[in-house]
């Protein structure tokens, strides 16, 4: 199975996939948890976000996971390894795929039903994950264009009544207790962790800057959405989902044309629909590692028939799976965060030894 992408490609999956579900139902749950603070305590887990993305670099300049865990652990650990990335990226699918279907039933349906959204998600998905990574990097590469023209329409047309000073005054009450909650909120922001099955070509020192510069950026948009959002809707920010969505609707080039708000709609939906599909592949390259190539397969739709049958009849409510998410965020956060550590420090070690 081809895992190479170029630094081009890593570039710009990285700066549109990593963002992209942050900024839509994360941040009125966020603003639950932490009030208008919560802008600056998502800050936290984004800065840690970023020791994941050194990871993927460490792993892809010594040989991949696959040769870095069997070297490590032999092919029964790489297989254990392999296990828990399925679950890991299937939940995350799982999640991402309910908040899709949250979105389009609560914008553009008023609640509709959500077979009727699972069925197109699921086999548009499911088949791009089964084609490779090189698909789902040149459909990145396709739509970027398509982020350039709403940045554009944005910072034209943009009439949002944001005022920094309803940002004051900052960190109030409790903080030690709205620090806590920010860091539990990375268990939402493991975003780089399916980059780890990806190899990255001519990752060397210096074409590796770009990906930190990605990383940078992602933060940067991330953080101005949440800015933007918290600073619009204040403290009744928990009660106002869809927050992308919410922000577009002040993008408004005149009062004949009226709004311009559907580009950015359209492009959120793309791009969700890119990640998910990249979390599945995810699952497929995991899968073939876990067992054989024709296996492989198998375990690949099994998973995302488990994950899409599940987002349409249990889960029915994004507030609701990232309330069973909190449960569990010390175990989540440790998986998302130790495996790529350990990848990339036993590869770094292993290569040292080799070359003492």
């Amino acid at each position: 199975m081809n895992k190479e992408i170029s630094i081009r490609q890593a570039f710009v999956m990285i700066l549109l996939l990593v963002p992209v579900m942050k900024i839509n139902m994360l941040p009125s749950y966020i603003a639950n948890a932490n009030g208008i603070d919560g802008y600056i305590t998502v800050i936290v887990p984004m800065i840690i976000e970023l020791v994941i993305l050194w990871a993927v670099i460490i792993a892809s300049r010594h040989g991949g996971i696959d040769k870095i865990l069997t070297r490590a652990l032999g092919d029964m650990g790489r297989r254990f390894v392999m296990l828990i990335l399925i679950i890991v990226f299937a939940v995350r699918a799982l999640v991402y795929s309910v908040e899709v279907c949250d979105f389009v039933s609560q914008v553009w349906f008023d609640q509709h039903d959500w077979l009727p959204v699972v069925l197109p998600l699921a086999l548009a998905t499911v088949y791009i994950g089964a084609k490779g990574i090189m698909g789902i990097a040149r459909s990145a590469e396709i739509f970027v264009w398509l982020f350039i023209g709403v940045v554009i329409l944005v910072a034209l047309f943009n009439s949002s009544p944001v005022k920094l000073q309803n940002l004051s005054p900052v960190m109030t009450g409790n903080v030690t207790a709205k620090l806590t909650n920010g860091f539990k909120s990375a268990l939402w922001f493991g975003d780089y962790l399916p980059f780890l099955m990806v190899k990255i070509k001519d990752a060397d020192k210096k074409k590796v800057n770009l990906l930190f510069l990605a990383g940078g950026l992602a933060i940067v948009w991330t953080a101005l959405v949440y800015v933007a959002f918290f600073s619009v809707y204040t403290s009744a920010a928990s009660e106002i989902p869809n927050a992308f969505f919410r922000l577009l609707t002040y993008v408004i080039v005149s009062a004949e044309l009226g709004h311009a708000d559907w580009p950015g709609d359209i492009l959120w939906l793309i791009l969700a629909t890119i990640k998910i599909a990249f979390l599945l592949w995810g699952i497929k390259s995991a899968s073939e590692s876990l067992s054989k190539k024709r296996w492989g397969a198998y375990i690949y739709f099994a998973v995302a028939f488990i994950v899409y049958a599940t987002a349409a009849t249990v889960t029915k409510n994004i507030q609701s799976v990232y309330g069973i998410g909190l449960t569990v965020w010390i175990p989540a956060i440790v998986i998302q965060y130790f495996i790529p550590l350990f990848v990339a420090l036993t590869g770094a070690l292993r290569c040292k030894s080799e070359t003492a």
